[in-house]
Formats: C-alpha cells, structure tokens, sequence
C-alpha cells in the first residue's frame, strides 16, 4: 500500500462523513427544505447541533457555541446583506466581482432561496474551476520556479480537476504517485520534481499541505507546545519518501543538464531512524505510518529481487538519465 493510497482513503474517510451530513445541494438551505432567513438574532443559549439540521446550520451552531464559551454576553456580527453576500461569493468561487447585470437579478430577486442558488450556479461554471487551479497552485507550489519545467500542464491538470468535481483523495493521488516518465501524468509530478523530492521537503509540505498538521519541529523531538505532534509522527511520514530520488536532475551546481527529462525514481532498500535532539543516545526505528494510523505492513522481498527493473551504479544517486528502477515494492 503507498502512501498516496493511504492518504487517499483518510481522505475519502473524511468525505464519506461530510456528504452523510450534508444535504442535497439542490435543496433550500435549511432544515427540512426551509430556506435560510436573510437576517437573524442569534441565541444567547446556543443549541446543539441536531442530526436534521443542514450541514452548514450545524456549522452555525457550533460556531456559535464556542463563541458563548469564549466571549460569554458577546453576539457575532450580523448577517451581510445581499450585497455583501452576492460580492463575497463571487470573489470566493470565482476570483471576480459580479457584473452590473448579475447584481441586479440577484439583488431585484425577491426569493428567499437566491442564496444557495447562486452558490450552486457560481460551483456549476467554469470560472469556479479556474478559481480554485489557482488557489490550489498557489497554495500546493507556493509560487516556486518553474525549473524542471513549465507550470501550464500543471495548472491546466489542476484545472481539469476541479471542472471534473474530481474527488479530493483521486487528486491527492495523482500528484503524490506520477513519476514523471508517463507525458499523460508528468504534469501532476511537478508537486514531487520542483521540491527535487527532497524527503524532509516532502515530509515537511505534505503534512502542512494535506494532513494540517505544520511537524517540521518534530523532525529532531516532539513538539514542545503541542502534546499530538510527535517525532513519531514526522519519521513514519518520512518514511514513504526517504527512499525517493530525482534521476537526470539537478547536478553539483544545481543545473539540468540540456535535452534531461528528469523523473522520480525510487530505491529499494534504506530503513529510517530516529532520535531526539534531547535523548541521543536512544534510537527508534520506523516504517512508513500515517500518524496515527496502522504501521502499513510491507513484504519481504529476497534480496536480488528487490527490484523489477534494476538501477545502474549511477541511477542509485539519483544521477542517472537511463531508464528509471522500479523497485518491486515502493513505498511511495
């Protein structure tokens, strides 16, 4: 099992759970199909989330009963106005202000359901995919050079996706598996090949980037303010990318030799360890381990079998521009 298929099903994990809570996204906001009052006073006593609420009124209540605990006697700001709404929903789900004509359907409509109707048009268009390949390629490439390539086929896959309503654990896949060799899925390697498939680099933005959890402190003990974030927690994440190289990358001056098509390759063999800067003298040992989730059970592989298409001498530093090794197990 890799770890693109192991992210995948704790992503579809969590995504099974929000569409059991959520309702139809064709039906008035709401519970029992009653549309969602424009302006309401919130209660001093909040109520707890009830399972025949919406998703988003359960949301609300939850909201509004930490903001009790928290800021007692304190009512959150009222609702925006139509027109902070139309202007806020357009911006989030299409990067753009509405036009002169769209403002006025919506703000001329006297339907108590105009709200969820716009949003469900606003995620229907093409400018909402667009918006998102960019949210996305911002927030997953943090603007980095383009130097294993141009960006475009990257954006453009992202775009796809998104136009697609492609399930987030199937995106997640596709760029945390493609090795680049393939033209059909190079585009989705560029999240591996511009981090030079780095393993600490890997560890460190997949947490942040895809499990919300920011563990680069835990790289040498466990995090000092935070009890969940163990140094057990970065290595068996680390794990699924230590064994993984560039193959025709960058050389001694960080420079792609001209006519290179670099790919991502991975060893067979090299174990992780681990100690903490405050213990030294105790060594731990890991596999690859999502957190907290089950140590993925690896085979044993007899030693000359470890690999189905076997590296050249220089392929095992990652230098190589033959043919990629293809390891008989892969972590990643």
């Amino acid at each position: 099992m890799s770890f693109a298929f192991a992210f995948g099903w704790l992503a579809a994990t969590g995504a099974a759970a929000a569409d059991q809570e959520s309702s139809d996204s064709t039906a008035p906001a709401g519970a029992a199909g009653k549309p969602t009052p424009q302006a309401a006073s919130p209660s001093p006593r909040p109520s707890p989330p009830s399972p025949d609420d919406s998703l988003h009124e359960r949301i609300d209540r939850l909201i509004e009963a930490k903001l009790a605990k928290e800021l007692p006697g304190q009512s959150p700001s009222a609702p925006a106005s139509d027109a902070e709404f139309l202007r806020r929903a357009f911006l989030d789900f299409s990067g753009v202000i509405p036009t002169v004509d769209e403002a006025r359907a919506f703000l001329d409509d006297p339907s108590p359901y105009k709200r969820s109707r716009l949003i469900d048009r606003l995620l229907e268009s093409r400018s909402y995919a667009r918006r998102m390949a960019q949210v996305f390629d911002v927030m997953l490439m943090e603007r980095r050079p383009e130097a294993y390539g141009p960006a475009a086929p990257w954006r453009e896959f992202l775009f796809q996706a998104f136009a697609e309503n492609r399930p987030f654990d199937v995106l997640v896949q596709q760029i945390l598996e493609p090795d680049g060799s393939d033209p059909k899925t190079r585009p989705a390697a560029r999240f591996l090949l511009e981090r030079d498939a780095d393993p600490h680099t890997m560890t460190r933005d997949v947490g942040r980037l895809f499990l919300g959890m920011d563990i680069q402190c835990c790289q040498c003990h466990d995090h000092p303010l935070i009890d969940d974030y163990k140094q057990q927690h970065y290595y068996g994440l680390y794990a699924f990318f230590s064994r993984t190289v560039v193959i025709a990358g960058k050389n001694a001056c960080g420079v792609i030799a001209p006519g290179a098509t670099p790919v991502v390759g991975e060893k067979a063999d090299g174990e992780v360890t681990f100690a903490s800067v405050f213990k030294k003298k105790v060594t731990h040992k890991t596999g690859p381990q999502v957190i907290d989730a089950k140590p993925l059970p690896e085979p044993t592989v007899d030693k000359g079998r470890d690999y189905l298409i076997p590296p050249t001498r220089t392929a095992r530093s990652g230098r190589s521009r033959s043919t990629v090794a293809v390891p008989s197990w892969a972590r990643r």
